[in-house]
């Protein structure tokens, strides 16, 4: 079964590690091969970030991403990933077919390339993002299969317009606007977007049912009314994403916070 706390808690064990790493995009620049991060004991590089710019290039018009959103996308995939293989989960993929929709979608919009493409970087990064998404509609429970996008603007990975992906540059409240215009997709479903594949620091949904019973049984609280909820979520601010996850990672192991 998929485990969305599972993944909540590998994210914050990363996230703490990040704190304590300050990851510098300048190591981005080097000629050299650096590691940039590790997820568990394998080591991701400056050459598998080159592959992953690569490749999101090759899925649609992304060049415009800057390197840290490359990087927490990169980061994101690969925690999904990692779930995917330590549970050994059963999911329908078929990363070939995506290459050859992808490479017949850009054929007809005459898309050429400043770099020689490789199939095989490219289907292992096809692969994992399969997985986030399949990983993500059985959480979400997402209905993307009712989107009708034309074959110019479509993300065949995502079902979703490739301009998806430049939320870098807009802030949560509108990204929570967009997403909640498709059919099926509510704001729990964008806040969860915003935790899980953005990677935004500041993040607290009110309408999950696990944190606010979380919050009660670590603050001693029978009712939680929106005056001491909204104090709660102050009081977090800027790390509210941090909190959620402790909170998760608290009911799901039935740890809470006792007072002397």
């Amino acid at each position: 079964m998929i485990n969305l706390k599972q993944i909540s808690f590998n994210y914050l064990k990363f996230s703490l590690f990040l704190i304590i790493f300050s990851f510098n995009s300048q190591i981005l620049l080097s000629s050299e091969n650096k590691i940039i991060f590790k997820i568990n004991n394998k080591a991701f590089t400056t050459l598998d970030y080159q592959k992953r710019k690569q490749y999101l290039q090759f899925v649609g018009n992304n060049s415009s991403l800057s390197k840290g959103f490359i990087v927490n996308d990169f980061i994101s995939a690969n925690l999904f990933f990692e779930h995917y293989r330590e549970l050994n989960l059963k999911l329908n993929l078929d990363e070939i077919q995506v290459f050859e929709n992808i490479k017949e979608a850009n054929k007809q919009n005459n898309r050429e390339f400043d770099f020689e493409l490789n199939k095989t970087e490219i289907l292992a990064n096809i692969k994992i993002d399969l997985v986030r998404k399949a990983i993500l509609e059985n959480i979400l429970n997402s209905n993307l299969r009712n989107l009708n996008v034309p074959l110019k603007d479509i993300d065949l990975l995502y079902k979703f317009k490739v301009n998806y992906i430049n939320f870098d540059s807009l802030d949560n409240d509108k990204i929570i606007n967009e997403l909640t215009t498709i059919k099926g997709v509510g704001s729990w479903t964008a806040e969860m977007f915003l935790i899980f594949i953005l990677f935004r620091e500041n993040i607290f949904s009110k309408k999950d049912i696990a944190l606010l019973n979380s919050i009660k049984l670590n603050y001693n609280i029978e009712t939680l009314d929106d005056k001491k909820l909204n104090n709660l979520i102050k009081s977090w601010a800027p790390y509210n994403t941090y909190a959620s996850l402790i909170l998760w990672k608290s009911i799901e192991e039935k740890i809470f916070f006792k007072k002397n």
